[in-house]
């Protein structure tokens, strides 16, 4: 249109014509060239917001373009709603309480070992207390089956969604002859089949032993040396569930299971997430889920065994998700009264929430720690 009024423009002749119209032409000219300019810029804001707009605004302050949107350089945990919250620091003197009120049950006899591993998520900081001593499991070997269960889950997608059959008891075939009965309860049905998910819910949230010993044979069947390689790879040597009760296991190395979980190291975020979400739901209320309050999440576990007449172990694992520093804790312990090892387990995880939640109020976050 532009061109074709200059065409016209330019072979008008002036001869045959007034200055005055000419002038006039040369106007209206003006003004339909002014007109296309601005249809054509209306149509490149409209057709390049991003790029166009984006660049002159990121100009006008003194900003660079943004070529991605995806925050691909800083550290990634930004994008968590608690990051600038989280307390960094670490927990001054905790060690050196933790290891007076430990002293101190042990000269009262109210337990013959404890261990501890505390581990700060926010900083890694670590605290280990008679970290290297072993132990009886008991239900903690639940935790590491769960994991081979969804490992398997990661090649087949549809194996929580699978049936197994009932068939009857056979918790007192997997003890040894002479062993005390466990006596354990179950709500599972002879007969009745059950979705691998909802025995996965009755092993970790009920600490049911029938629903394990369903969930291994299983393996053991249809996957042949799939549970061995994944204690394998959890650096875990001792295979058997119920017989053992000899002590092969410390509270540190017990603790990277509960690691690798909210690291998701070794299973997928996916399946890490559905472990942590199983353990969140464990229906035991006593020791480090009753110490902490009860609108922060835990995830949690707890393993009770008798090893010999005089002698109960009792443990108990977590992650507490304090917003302001979530961390790790174990503990297990060995003594001649069970009621006396549920309460020392309780009283050390109000110890240590004590401290962090009264430190955690102190200054202490990202900013602090970068300008120091």
């Amino acid at each position: 249109m532009a061109a074709k009024a200059k065409k016209e423009a330019l072979n008008e002749k002036p001869s045959v014509v007034s200055e005055k119209k000419v002038r006039n032409k040369q106007g209206l000219f003006l003004i339909g060239a002014g007109v296309v300019v601005l249809v054509v810029a209306g149509l490149l804001v409209f057709q390049y917001p991003n790029s166009a707009i984006d660049k002159n605004k990121a100009q006008n302050n003194n900003l660079p373009a943004q070529k991605d949107k995806d925050k691909i350089f800083v550290n990634p945990a930004v994008n968590s709603k608690d990051f600038k919250s989280i307390n960094v620091g670490e927990v001054i003197g905790l060690e050196e309480k933790l290891n007076t009120t430990i002293k101190a049950y042990l000269a009262q006899s109210k337990a013959k070992s404890i261990s501890i591993y505390f581990r700060d998520l926010t900083n890694e900081n670590v605290i280990g207390i008679h970290e290297m001593e072993t132990f009886c499991p008991a239900s903690l070997m639940k935790v590491p089956v769960m994991i081979a269960i969804l490992k398997l889950g990661e090649s087949d997608r549809g194996i929580l969604n699978k049936r197994i059959k009932f068939t009857g008891r056979k918790e007192q075939d997997q003890m040894d002859e002479g062993d005390d009965a466990f006596n354990t309860q179950t709500t599972l049905v002879e007969g009745e089949s059950y979705l691998i998910s909802d025995l996965m819910d009755k092993m970790i949230g009920e600490s049911d032993n029938e629903a394990t010993i369903m969930l291994l044979e299983y393996m053991d069947k249809n996957a042949p040396g799939h549970r061995k390689r994944v204690q394998e790879h959890l650096g875990l040597n001792e295979a058997t569930l119920f017989r053992n009760t000899e002590n092969f296991i410390t509270v540190r190395r017990y603790s990277s299971f509960f690691r690798t979980l909210y690291n998701a190291s070794y299973l997928s975020p996916e399946m890490s997430e559905l472990a942590l979400d199983y353990l969140s739901n464990t229906g035991f209320g006593n020791g480090i889920r009753k110490a902490i309050p009860s609108n922060i999440m835990v995830c949690h576990k707890y393993g009770f065994k008798k090893t010999d007449p005089s002698t109960f172990q009792y443990h108990q694992f977590g992650i507490v998700y304090f917003p302001k520093k979530p961390f790790l804790l174990g503990i297990m312990t060995k003594g001649g009264n069970p009621q006396d090892l549920k309460t020392i387990i309780f009283e050390l995880t109000q110890l240590i929430f004590s401290e962090i939640e009264s430190q955690s109020n102190v200054s202490n976050h990202h900013l602090d720690r970068d300008l120091s």
